[in-house]
């Protein structure tokens, strides 16, 4: 599994631990699985507060758009994770 798609994996399923490992590691907290979606979306998507909150902290690109043209936001909509929601939009003005 390359470095994208372990952060993307991490992400899923809220392991802020291997997230970290990635990032002292110097994996691209931006970069894109198959589908063009970031760890954000798949955070995002899970409504893993804990793990967006993280990202954002590291300041990724908040409204990457996978190939479907969707953004984590629209991902975190989708699944009703309103904090998630919350947490984004209060990002997407800074």
């Amino acid at each position: 599994m390359n470095d994208a798609m372990s952060l993307c994996w991490a992400a899923y399923q809220g392991d802020l631990n291997e997230i970290r490992r990635l990032v002292a590691k110097g994996v691209d907290l931006n970069g894109e699985d198959y589908d063009g979606r970031t760890c954000l979306h798949l955070a995002a998507a899970e409504g893993k507060v804990d793990v967006v909150r993280f990202l954002l902290a590291k300041k990724v690109n908040i409204t990457p758009q996978d190939r479907w043209k969707n953004t984590p936001i629209e991902e975190a909509k989708r699944s009703d994770h309103t904090d998630t929601v919350s947490l984004l939009q209060s990002h997407l003005g800074s």
